[in-house]
């Protein structure tokens, strides 16, 4: 038998040594409609939702602005609530840092080397792709959600795919 072997770098992951791709949230995933047909955790602790949408009072004021433009939308989704406020604070920090340290890079002279404002910018922007991403908010997550009621439901192709997922995989690998 052979050892699930883990990564032992972080390769841009939340939590590093993990295996495989990180979860989604539970609210985005019920909005895709599961997919993969997988069961559902039916003891996943659930969170309350915030009971404001304000920002902490211990973000800065650039972060607390981002919070205010994503998290209604990130709140109407569902996938804000109590136990991620915190990450999604985070996320707003590391927006925050990378588009004062852009803002820095760009108010350099034309044709100058550029400094390190500009790599650090973009490493922020880059750990803050990886923060929004579990909240659905890049378009990569945002084109697998499905809002129901937009499928064409008269398709009978269609109908057929969703009710025999197996047997409408091997047709089209034939």
């Amino acid at each position: 038998m052979t050892a699930r072997r883990e990564s032992t770098a972080t390769c841009g992951r939340i939590w590093p040594g993990m295996p495989g791709p990180p979860p989604y949230p539970s609210a985005l995933k019920e909005a895709r409609g599961y997919p993969d047909h997988r069961r559902r955790n039916r003891a996943e602790p659930l969170a309350a939702p915030l009971a404001s949408l304000e920002p902490p009072a211990n973000l800065p004021p650039a972060a607390a602005d981002i919070w205010r433009e994503l998290a209604p939308i990130a709140a109407q989704v569902g996938v804000l609530d109590q136990m991620g406020a915190r990450l999604f604070g985070g996320a707003c920090r590391l927006q925050a840092l990378a588009e004062s340290h852009l803002a820095v890079a760009e108010a350099q002279k034309p044709g100058a080397k550029p400094g390190p404002s500009l790599w650090a910018g973009v490493k922020c922007l880059d750990k803050a792709a990886g923060f929004w991403s579990r909240f659905g908010m890049d378009p990569a997550s945002r084109t697998r959600v499905r809002v129901g009621g937009t499928e064409d439901q008269g398709d009978e192709l269609e109908a057929f795919r969703r009710a025999h997922p197996r047997r409408a995989r091997q047709q089209a690998a034939e």
